[in-house]
C-alpha cells in the first residue's frame, strides 16, 4: 500500500498500536501501512500482529472507555513489549530504515496524571514540562 508521502519513500516507520489497524505507520505522513509489504520475518510479523490485537486490554469498552482494574499496569506492559518489537524490527530492516515507537498513553490521560516522560518523548520528540498543579494530582 502506498503512503501519502510525495516520493512514497517508506524508510521512516513508526510502530504504534491502534484498533483495527496494522501496527506500522509511515512516520512522515502517518499513513497506516500493510505489515506484509515490509521485508520482515514471518515470526516477527506474527508477533507484531498478536501485539496489536491486544491493544486496549486495559480499556473497558462497554463502560465509557474507562480503565479496567490494573489498567495502567497492562498498558505499561503493552508499551514495553511494543518497544521491544520495534527494536527487533529495526534490526531486521537494517540501517536503510529508521523505526520509532509511539507509546499508548490512554490510561495516563484517563487518570489525568502526568504521562511518563518517555511516552511523551516517543509521541512528540520532546521532553514534557508539567505545570505544578498537574504533578500534585
Amino acid at each position: 500500500m502506498p503512503c501519502f508521502c510525495e516520493k512514497n519513500d517508506r524508510t521512516e516507520l513508526r510502530v504504534e498500536a491502534d484498533v483495527a489497524a496494522d501496527p506500522v505507520w509511515c512516520h512522515r505522513c502517518s499513513c497506516n501501512l500493510e505489515l506484509e509489504d515490509l521485508p520482515l520475518s514471518k515470526k516477527l510479523r506474527t508477533e507484531l500482529m498478536n501485539w496489536v490485537l491486544r491493544y486496549g486490554e486495559w480499556i473497558d469498552w462497554d463502560h465509557d472507555d474507562r480503565l479496567v482494574p490494573g489498567g495502567l499496569v497492562l498498558e505499561t506492559a503493552h508499551n514495553k513489549e511494543g518497544k521491544r518489537l520495534t527494536e527487533r524490527m529495526q534490526q531486521e530492516l537494517g540501517a536503510d530504515f529508521r523505526v520509532v515507537f509511539r507509546s499508548s498513553v490512554f490510561g495516563w490521560l484517563m487518570y489525568r496524571k502526568p504521562v511518563p516522560a518517555e511516552a511523551v518523548y516517543s509521541l512528540y520528540g520532546i521532553l514534557p514540562i508539567y505545570p505544578p498543579w498537574l504533578l500534585s494530582m
